[in-house]
């Protein structure tokens, strides 16, 4: 977890006639933005687009987007899973680790509309890896 970041979740829902798909990740600092935007999941091969927004000077700002790889998530974590177990590295996420990430999806899920989750819990939860 980035020192001093707040976290939060959102699940806005929209249904109309645009073909858009918005799906992502924000951290917030007092200082930084970092955005991890996905693509749609229904066609594979698409990269993630890493954004940062930083302060700059007094009252201006900087962003800055990038595409960290060209691959999609899914195979930049497989082929890393398939290098530890070729190089007998432990992998960086345990069952442990999945196991508490199912239990924070459902505690999502099961949230009622426009209600409020935990938030000490997702905080202590992601801090606990860093």
């Amino acid at each position: 977890m980035v020192r001093g970041a707040r976290a939060g979740a959102a699940d806005p829902t929209a249904v109309n006639r645009i073909p858009h798909f918005d799906a992502h990740i924000e951290i917030t600092t007092d200082t930084r933005v970092i955005r991890i935007d996905y693509a749609t999941p229904y066609v594979r091969y698409l990269p993630v687009r890493l954004t940062v927004i930083d302060k700059h000077g007094a009252a201006g700002v900087s962003q800055s987007s990038s595409y960290p790889t060209r691959r999609d998530s899914f195979a930049v974590e497989w082929r890393e899973f398939h290098g530890d177990i070729i190089r007998g590295r432990k992998p960086k996420t345990s069952i442990a680790d999945a196991r508490e990430d199912l239990e924070i999806f459902r505690e999502i899920a099961l949230m009622p509309l426009g209600g409020a989750f935990d938030s000490k819990r997702i905080r202590t939860r992601v801090g606990a890896g860093s």
